[in-house]
Parts: structure tokens; C-alpha cells; sequence
């Protein structure tokens, strides 16, 4: 995936939440625990009363969820692909899908309901409102890293609030429909308590995409100008897999997110003998895997 790609054609991905899983959770959320549990999947919970999904022609929008895969294992991201679009004949003014307009929840079988984050940039401006015309669809991409912790049998629910929050409104919240996932028992990355992979994976991740020897390896989590964070892993080549006249160090971006390799060319090495500036968040990593 590629995070510079434009999203509702101006807006970028989102990357990093700054709020934390696990908060309360709002009246109607509540009722999401039916429908995430199982029952009733084919009603939707939508302003104090029970409203079936086919009954499309009450609500003013459409507002579907999906996942990009249903199977992920223990440390992959979760990326969601939500869409908005307009059933009336006269264009509705409302807020862009952001992490502020849309909540999402998650449960695993036999626990509750709890509202997660996607991630998301410091500097995207939240609560933007625009008209969106008949027929029109308004798309956006969220990346989750904090549902993915422990093997289970999840599912992913959101709610989207058409008008600003304390904003008087006659179109009240719409909720998708569950959207099902698996996480398996086979973990591919190791992440902190926020969801930021661990360095010692971002250094592994470059290691292999150089494909060579390396004596020697550093890594720092920097801030880019997206407000975003990169892992920038600078690796020193084994001396004797050198040939001559050839730079003894690679540099990497490594997406903290989506534990991909996201940028090389500008990527400048780091004096590797240079200690690490202070960062904007603490990094805990998270006990070891049993």
C-alpha cells in the first residue's frame, strides 16, 4: 500500500491515532454488543431504534465497511476500506470520513465491545465538512494496529456521524454492517502497547530487504513531514561481503504501520555512533511472547 496515494482526493492515509483503545464507550455503542456478538446480524443499531440494513431508503446515506483480508496473523495490520455515499436527490452537507466523524469497535468472542483507533496523522485536519452530491461516494482507508494482539475470531464495526458532533441534526449516526476477521496463531510482528512496531523487527525487516551480510545495524522512529512516523534503519554491510569502491551503508524508511519497507533512495544513512534524539512518544515493548 502506498501512503503517499490520495485519499477523497486531497486527504492522505492515516497512520498513527494519538488516543488510546480501551476508552468508555458512548450509549450507543452499547447496542453494537448484539449485533458484533452475533445477534441480529442482519439489524443495525441507528439512533434509538433498530433499524434493518435493507431499509436503505430511511437513511439519507449508505455507509459500508469492508476488510482487505479476513485472515491476518497476530502483529499484522488491519486495514479497513469505508465508503459514503449519497441516497437522496438533493446534495447533504456532512463531515469527511476521518478518525473523528467515524468510531470503530471491535470483540472477540465472549468480550465486549471496545472502541479502537485507526491511525492517523497529527497534522490531518479533523471534522472538515463538505456538500456531497447525489449519488456521490466519499472512500477512505483506515489502519488499525492495536485489534491484532492475540489470536481470536474479531469483528469490526463503525459509525458514522453525518453531522459534527454537538451539532443539532436530523440524520442521526449510520452504522455498518460487522465486518468478520481472524487473527491466527502464527505471529509475523511484534508491537508496542500503541501499536508501533518494535525496532528490533524494523531493523529485521531492512536486514531482509537488503538481502546481505550486515555487521552492523541502528535504528531511530523519526517523525516525517506528514506528521507520520518511519523507523530509519541504517545498515552497515559486512566488510568482507564489500566490493571495492562500494558504500558500506544502506539506509531504509521501515512503515512503523504496515511493517513495510516504504522508502530507500533519500533515505540518508545515520551516524550509527551518534546517540538517538529524544521522541515525541515512549516505546514500551510489550512481554515477551510465551
Amino acid at each position: 500500500m502506498n501512503l503517499a496515494s490520495p485519499l477523497l482526493e486531497t486527504q492522505k492515509l492515516p497512520v498513527r491515532g494519538w488516543r488510546r483503545a480501551g476508552q468508555a464507550v458512548p450509549a450507543l455503542a452499547i447496542a453494537l454488543a448484539l449485533v458484533l456478538a452475533g445477534g441480529g446480524c442482519s439489524r443495525v443499531p441507528f439512533i434509538g431504534k433498530l433499524v434493518r440494513s435493507d431499509q436503505a431508503l430511511e437513511n439519507p446515506v449508505e455507509f459500508l465497511l469492508r476488510l482487505d483480508r479476513a485472515d491476518v496473523r497476530p502483529g499484522d495490520a488491519l486495514v479497513a476500506y469505508v465508503s459514503i455515499r449519497n441516497l437522496t436527490s438533493k446534495a447533504l452537507t456532512g463531515q469527511l470520513p476521518d478518525a473523528s466523524s467515524i468510531e470503530f469497535y471491535s470483540t472477540g468472542s465472549g468480550e465486549a465491545v471496545q472502541q479502537i483507533w485507526p491511525v492517523f496523522s497529527s497534522q490531518e485536519p479533523m471534522g472538515e465538512v463538505r456538500d456531497l452530491a447525489p449519488g456521490e461516494i466519499w472512500r477512505r482507508t483506515f489502519v488499525f494496529t492495536t485489534p491484532t494482539k492475540e489470536p481470536g475470531n474479531y469483528r469490526l464495526q463503525a459509525i458514522y456521524h453525518l453531522a459534527p458532533k454537538g451539532i443539532e441534526s436530523s440524520v442521526g449516526p449510520v452504522v455498518s454492517k460487522p465486518a468478520a476477521f481472524q487473527v491466527t496463531d502464527v505471529r509475523s510482528f511484534r508491537r508496542d502497547r500503541d501499536g508501533i512496531l518494535l525496532k528490533e523487527d524494523a531493523i529485521a525487516i531492512a536486514k531482509a530487504h537488503l538481502g546481505r551480510p550486515v555487521a552492523e545495524a541502528t535504528a531511530l522512529l523519526v517523525t516525517n513531514k506528514a506528521g507520520l512516523f518511519d523507523w530509519w534503519v541504517t545498515l552497515a554491510i559486512d566488510p568482507g561481503d564489500l566490493k571495492a569502491g562500494e558504500q558500506a551503508h544502506r539506509a531504509f524508511f521501515v512503515s512503523p504501520y504496515l511493517a513495510t519497507v516504504v522508502q530507500t533512495r533519500s533515505a540518508k544513512p545515520y551516524p550509527l555512533e551518534e546517540q538517538a534524539p529524544p521522541l515525541p512518544v515512549q516505546i514500551t515493548p510489550p512481554a515477551p511472547p510465551e
